[in-house]
């Protein structure tokens, strides 16, 4: 049991850490100026609701 709750923490710290780097990516990249509201996406989109 111990090694199998270590190797879970494991792979949750690594997948924190790899997360984290996909944030940094998105923040750096991100623009006020052209980002669309939720009710301008939900309108786009072309599938019907339920």
């Amino acid at each position: 049991m111990k090694v199998r709750n270590l190797t879970k923490d494991a792979l949750e710290v690594k997948e924190d850490l790899m997360l984290v780097n996909i944030a940094k990516k998105r923040m750096a990249t991100f623009d006020r100026k052209t980002v669309k509201t939720h009710t301008q996406i939900l309108r786009a989109s072309k599938r019907p609701r339920r």
